[in-house]
């Protein structure tokens, strides 16, 4: 958590946080799985800064975690380019 402070401003600890593992398999979305994700997403929208990225999200393969691993650090890259040039103009930044 100590290295989220400086960029978005997060301080103490989660208030909740959970680890699933399966050992030599993989997990099997239930039904509702994507209605879930969909309301993820929006909460997120409200919380600039914030992303989730993991096989429990998108995908459960090993393709499926490096396609959504790449597509969420393109989004973490173009959020922080924009603070940057924000910050550039005169604003406030990261």
């Amino acid at each position: 958590m100590g290295a989220l402070q400086p960029l978005i401003g997060v301080r103490g600890q989660p208030l909740f946080a959970r680890v699933y593992r399966w050992d030599r398999g993989n997990a099997q979305h239930e039904v509702g799985h994507l209605d879930r994700v969909a309301a993820i997403d929006r909460a997120l929208a409200r919380h600039p800064g914030v992303f989730l990225t993991g096989s429990g999200f998108r995908g459960v393969g090993i393709p499926d975690c490096v396609a959504d691993g790449r597509a969420t650090g393109r989004q973490v890259a173009a959020w922080i380019q924009d603070r940057a040039e924000y910050a550039e103009a005169g604003g406030v930044g990261l």
